[in-house]
């Protein structure tokens, strides 16, 4: 974007020069609108009288507004005290100018960037997502809990064919295994429990129940059972939740 800018720069300078504006004038408008382009700071107090008027009028309106068509009425009076024929018609056609160089031209680059087929920034993007998807691969031993390494089991080239999406999923998960590993190696640190040390305690049979410290069998047989539900109710009365009181 920066070359464009520059190349935007000298068109607009070029025009200038080539319909008779005075190089003050275009110099100190071309400053003024790299304040919003570059983000700049207001050009320096002028020692030409006129200029400096100009540019306290247009602090008034507004940069922004300057760089989509408001000047300030001031700059015509430059060009009128600089010498130039029929001012109002200069300043015209340094308005035009702004838009065909410039601002047409600075819009049709940013729309290249963002959406042509060969977007620098998409390329950029897709660099930046296989340079942390290996850098996880390189580091799973150090960032990631053996249970969740397998989330960084695939090789560069994997990483290189993969959609955008796909590779936007799987770093957002790698993300939240890493971020876990870290809330769980600080909680250890300072001898406090997590969450598997809780799963860890129970014990799973075959048929997917769930007992622990916190189930007993239970020493009752429910008395009546529909048919239609004689499965679900069984298994509910098979275990009930000791009392803690």
């Amino acid at each position: 974007m920066a070359k464009a800018r520059s190349i935007c720069y000298t068109s607009f300078l070029a025009g200038c020069k080539e319909k008779k504006i005075p190089t003050i004038l275009a110099n100190t408008i071309l400053e003024s609108l790299k304040m919003v382009t570059e983000n700049k700071q207001r050009p320096s107090p002028h020692h030409i009288p006129s200029v400096e008027k100009a540019l306290l009028a247009q602090d008034k309106i507004g940069y922004s507004n300057m760089s989509v068509g408001f000047y300030a009425t001031e700059w015509r009076h430059v060009a009128e005290d600089m010498g130039v024929e029929q001012p109002q018609s200069a300043m015209e056609r340094i308005l035009s100018l702004m838009w065909d160089t410039i601002n047409e031209q600075m819009w049709a680059e940013r729309n290249s960037i963002k959406h042509s087929k060969e977007s620098h920034t998409l390329v950029h993007e897709k660099t930046q997502q296989i340079d942390q998807l290996i850098w996880y691969v390189r580091h799973q031993n150090e960032v990631l809990d053996y249970r969740h390494r397998y989330l960084a089991d695939f090789t560069i080239e994997d990483a290189r064919r993969w959609s955008r999406h796909t590779r936007t999923t799987k770093l957002q998960h790698l993300h939240n295994a890493r971020e876990y590993y870290e809330i769980e190696t600080k909680q250890k640190s300072i001898n406090q429990s997590t969450i598997f040390d809780w799963l860890n305690s129970y014990t799973t049979l075959h048929s997917g129940t769930v007992i622990g410290p916190g189930i007993r069998r239970s020493s009752t047989r429910p008395h009546s059972v529909s048919s239609d539900d004689a499965s679900t109710s069984t298994e509910e009365a098979e275990f009930e939740w000791e009392s803690r009181h």
